[in-house]
């Protein structure tokens, strides 16, 4: 039997017994040629990302977009400027933002049986989880969750978003795979309800997280 485990949501406990190995590339997907976001570190953190605490930075991120990207994460503000949170950053960061974004995480769970090591799912009622490996933030992942599609890239890739669509926004690669029908476009990876121009994505993940094969 095959066992996925996407952000500790999908039937992968603390003390999951399967310990088959999973590698994922790690090259960026192409940014967008256009955007009306400018790509910026904005008022709420410095350069190294460090989340602020004032008045009006708490009110930009209560306003903001969270996005997801091959490289991390993302909060889109309402002046339209992007603060990126990459991979390898403070966990605490890549936490805080997404809690003042989408309210407090529902669970917060250690999986010590990953194949890539221990690592903690901080997961959100909306389907989205972020992966820390020690203080460190290393992976996102969604999945299907009822009321949400939660989280999209800048392109509008998300849960819910046909083959047709994902072809059109990225250069994808469709494959069947021990989880199903998987795709990979450079470090965005994702699976589908089937290989046909309509199928739905029913997953999506970067970076590392704790899958098992």
């Amino acid at each position: 039997m095959v066992l996925l485990c996407l952000a500790t949501t999908v039937a992968c406990q603390s003390n999951t017994s399967e310990t088959n190995d999973s590698t994922s590339p790690s090259a960026p997907v192409a940014e967008p040629a256009e955007s009306t976001a400018t790509d910026e570190v904005a008022a709420d953190g410095d350069e190294n990302g460090e989340a602020g605490t004032d008045e009006n930075s708490e009110t930009q991120m209560a306003d903001a977009v969270l996005g997801v990207a091959a490289e991390g994460i993302q909060a889109i503000l309402s002046s339209g400027s992007i603060r990126n949170i990459p991979f390898d950053s403070d966990i605490n960061v890549a936490q805080t933002v997404a809690t003042n974004i989408l309210g407090e995480p529902e669970k917060i769970v250690k999986n010590d049986e990953c194949p890539a090591g221990p690592l903690t799912g901080i997961d959100w009622s909306n389907g989205f989880s972020l992966q820390a490996a020690e203080d460190q933030f290393v992976g996102w992942s969604l999945r299907e969750s009822e009321g949400s599609s939660g989280p999209v890239t800048v392109l509008g890739i998300g849960i819910g978003s046909t083959l047709s669509e994902l072809q059109e926004a990225y250069d994808v690669e469709v494959f069947e795979s021990s989880l199903g029908t998987e795709f990979a476009s450079d470090n965005l990876f994702g699976l589908l309800s089937s290989n046909e121009p309509d199928a739905v994505i029913t997953n999506l993940w970067a970076g590392t997280i704790c899958i098992f094969r």
